[in-house]
């Protein structure tokens, strides 16, 4: 993953600060109804976001998900199954975990749906 290289000067410690941001951060720059709620967020390992799913904005393999909460999360999504299944839920109470489990990297559950085990 190419990262873009953002540079500062900071007079008072006289020294170079860079900081990279990942590429699709660049991106959510260009829309600007995502930049117009309160907070957006890429979820670290084993965080958890939960409320009622508004909206899910896609451009390529960038997933967007927007809360009634005004919170945004982004991730970068490649399991069809689970996007389909996101775009079932808009409307509904969900919750999204991000785990460090290979080939389980977001785990889904659907509020008020009947679990099959």
């Amino acid at each position: 993953m190419e990262k873009i290289v953002v540079s500062s000067n900071d007079k008072k410690q006289k020294s170079l600060k860079k900081i990279q941001l990942p590429w699709y951060f660049i991106l959510l720059m260009l829309f600007s109804d995502v930049l117009n709620k309160n907070y957006i967020h890429e979820l670290k390992p084993w965080e958890e976001c939960a409320g009622k799913l508004l909206n899910i904005t896609q451009v390529n393999n960038l997933i967007i998900l927007s809360f009634n909460s005004g919170i945004n999360i982004c991730f970068i999504g490649t399991d069809s199954e689970l996007i389909n299944k996101l775009k079932e839920s808009v409307g509904k109470t969900i919750s999204i975990l991000k785990t460090d489990i290979v080939g389980k990297e977001y785990l889904l559950k659907i509020f008020g749906e009947e679990v099959k085990i």
